[in-house]
């Protein structure tokens, strides 16, 4: 399950393979390809999550790099746990832990059960 992210010009592709067939996994490819990016590797995300890089596939790991500055555009939205652009406690672990932990005790994180509110306003704000 993959797709570039969109809005840069020229075709764009989406892949979704075996065990993409789910809705909320199409979900979160289609705002990729809308020009989103994920929710834990923006600029301010320190001051939300924690990242525990020695849970984390080697390989992986540049599924967690914060982009660059000036990169994203978060169209002046709040950091969204609910997004559907935001990974889960336990993405690629290479040992069974967390590799992304909320600072807020309450916050669940990773739902591909539909857009979040804030992802319905980004969406609306860029298109």
């Amino acid at each position: 399950c993959w797709s570039p992210i969109g809005r840069s010009g020229g075709q764009q592709k989406l892949s979704l393979g075996t065990y993409c067939d789910r809705k909320g996994t199409a979900m979160h490819e289609l705002m990729h390809t809308l020009g989103f990016f994920h929710e834990q590797s923006r600029r301010d995300r320190d001051n939300y999550i924690t990242i525990h890089w020695d849970n984390i596939q080697s390989d992986k790991q540049f599924n967690f790099q914060k982009y660059e500055h000036g990169k994203v555009d978060t169209l002046g939205a709040p950091y969204d746990y609910g997004s559907i652009m935001h990974y889960p406690m336990f993405a690629f672990s290479s040992n069974g832990r967390a590799t992304i932990v909320p600072k807020d005790p309450t916050a669940s994180i990773g739902q591909r059960r539909g857009f979040s509110k804030v992802d319905l306003q980004q969406l609306n704000k860029l298109y």
